[in-house]
């Protein structure tokens, strides 16, 4: 049987800490993508880029997730050109035709790659200038009631097991 002094178990239980609210933060991004792509007709890559993690250490236990305000391109949202305009489909299931717009070729790379296929807009009635349209925001997304009661009810469910299972792992290395 391991000798355990109170000390040995307080550095079990703040790594473990650690450890399990690192895991849970990165289980969160996840469980937060899935369900935002199950509703919305998004890559993940386009998705995820907008989200980051700030760990948790021994000295801050706190870890934190970001979530980046920023607009989506409708490029995201598989763009096809009709007559009128183009159709996006932002919603799954739910096209939407937005007129006066078109899908073009960007030429110069401030909000993606040069080439990239993205939807433009006419500023007036000569051909130039445009400009990009962008679809919704991800931290609008975030925000809503659905998203928030997933990652509440999700850290509530999971991070006691999260932390027992890593407790157990690291008292036994004590």
């Amino acid at each position: 049987m391991p000798d355990f002094t109170l000390k040995s178990v307080e550095e079990a239980a703040m790594k473990a800490a650690v450890s399990a609210l690192n895991k849970m933060a990165k289980r969160l991004i996840t469980v937060m993508s899935r369900r935002l792509r199950e509703k919305y007709d998004i890559k993940k890559r386009d998705l995820d880029a907008n989200f980051s993690i700030q760990k948790a250490t021994a000295k801050n236990p706190i870890a934190v997730l970001f979530v980046y305000g920023e607009r989506i391109s409708l490029s995201a949202f598989n763009p096809k050109k009709t007559k009128i305009g183009v159709q996006v489909t932002i919603v799954r299931g739910k096209p939407v035709m937005i007129k006066g717009v078109f899908v073009g070729r960007r030429k110069v790379g401030s909000l993606g790659s040069i080439g990239s296929k993205d939807v433009f807009e006419r500023k007036g009635k000569e051909r130039l200038p445009i400009k990009s349209v962008a679809g919704p925001n991800i931290a609008d997304l975030v925000r809503s009631k659905e998203i928030t009661e997933l990652i509440t009810t999700t850290f509530n469910m999971d991070y006691e097991k999260l932390f027992q299972s890593e407790f157990k792992y690291y008292s036994s290395k004590v």
